[in-house]
């Protein structure tokens, strides 16, 4: 789970891919935020669920999830996309400064403190189980 903590930092600097084993919580999603103190004006993050893991031992349970929600939350800008496994999602946040009413002074600082991201399973039965996933 460490690696998870700092993977939006890690997306938003480099276009490199990395793969990333994310877990599913009691409502079939994977959430995860960063709090950024320096505003964040431009970010580009791409996002693809390359597998799912599930207990297959039982079969009354569902089979894997092919189908996902991808959320990007970038304060109160909200970016979604549905795709289904190995399928990008890609986002693109970008905010400029906000100047004051005499065009110069008084440059109102804007971008995104907080950026949240979201996956989630469409079909329902997926709590507790893992994703494999690739994020630049």
């Amino acid at each position: 789970m460490t690696d998870l903590d700092n993977f939006l930092i890690e997306a938003i600097e480099t276009d490199t891919p990395k793969e990333y084993v994310a877990p599913l919580n009691d409502d079939g999603a994977f959430i995860n935020g960063h709090y950024f103190e320096d505003f964040i004006k431009e970010a580009k993050i791409n996002v693809t669920v390359l597998e799912h893991f599930y207990d297959s031992s039982d079969e009354t349970k569902l089979k894997a999830c092919d189908d996902w929600l991808i959320e990007l939350k970038c304060d109160s800008d909200v970016f979604s996309k549905e795709v289904k496994t190995n399928e990008k999602a890609s986002f693109t946040y970008l905010k400029e400064d906000i100047k004051g009413a005499d065009g110069i002074d008084d440059i109102i600082v804007s971008g995104a403190g907080m950026i949240e991201l979201t996956i989630a399973a469409i079909d329902e039965g997926h709590s507790l189980s893992e994703i494999k996933i690739e994020v630049s």
